[in-house]
């Protein structure tokens, strides 16, 4: 049934409008779909051949890792350091300062031990020879005059000590006794 023409008509079956059909925008769209898919993953292994190991990209990066790591790990290594470093000097220190505190101390106790001794030995001394010397006559008053009499001293290193001793009063004269060892006194007159 030919109409001797040989233009399809647009209500033919296999005939053409002039405009791609479904089959060919199916075809093209998976052809542009693979192409997409094809070229990112080539740009991937491009890209990521920028820093395979080695490349001038992967050294930047990895020298830039490395100094921030150097930074902060000394950072943190020097803060460590100084902490534990400082435990340790206050152990020593205290450790060497109770030995020299505890030498000093000694030293100084014994200084003042020796002296203070010196002071109460001295004054012990000096109680104890005047006892010897007085011949243990305690409550002399030194607002009045005294006759003493003075005897060798049993005291080894006293030469002498108060044998007796009498207040001096008014009115009367003092005198060495006819034994001429002691005195003796008479009231005067008048």
């Amino acid at each position: 049934m030919s109409t001797g023409s040989d233009t399809p008509t647009p209500d033919t079956p296999g005939t053409s409008s002039g405009k791609p059909a479904g089959k060919f925008w199916a075809i093209a769209g998976v052809i542009a779909l693979l192409v997409g898919v094809g070229g990112f993953f080539l740009g991937e292994s491009v890209k990521g051949a920028q820093y395979d190991k080695g490349k001038a990209k992967y050294q930047a990066i990895y020298d830039t890792g490395y100094a921030s790591g150097q930074r902060s790990g000394s950072a943190a290594g020097q803060a460590a350091g100084q902490a534990s470093g400082n435990a340790q000097g206050q152990r020593i220190g205290k450790a060497q300062g109770l030995v020299i505190g505890k030498r000093a101390g000694e030293a100084a106790g014994q200084a003042a031990g020796q002296k203070a001794g010196y002071a109460s030995g001295y004054t012990a001394g000096v109680v104890a020879g005047a006892s010897d010397a007085l011949g243990a006559l305690g409550n002399w008053n030194t607002n009045v005059p005294y006759v003493v009499e003075l005897d060798p001293s049993p005291v080894k290193g006293v030469p002498v000590q108060v044998y007796s001793r009498t207040l001096m009063l008014k009115g009367y004269s003092y005198f060495l006794c006819p034994d001429g060892k002691t005195a003796c006194n008479t009231k005067l007159l008048g």
